[in-house]
C-alpha cells in the first residue's frame, strides 16, 4: 500500500518541480529580454539626444 502511494507522490513531486523550473526558466528569460529592450531603449533614446 505504502509502495504506489509513495511513488504517486513522487511523479507528482517531479512534475511540479518540472513545472516550476519552467516556470522560473520562462521568468528569468523575461525579466532578461525586459533589461535588454530596456537597454535598447535608453540607448536609443541617447543617440537621438545628441
Amino acid at each position: 500500500m505504502v509502495g504506489p502511494s509513495l511513488a504517486g507522490t513522487l511523479a507528482n513531486y517531479t512534475n511540479s518541480y518540472q513545472y516550476a523550473l519552467r516556470a522560473t526558466a520562462f521568468v528569468v528569460v523575461g525579466a532578461l529580454c525586459l533589461i535588454s529592450g530596456l537597454k535598447y531603449e535608453k540607448v536609443k533614446v541617447e543617440e537621438l539626444a545628441t
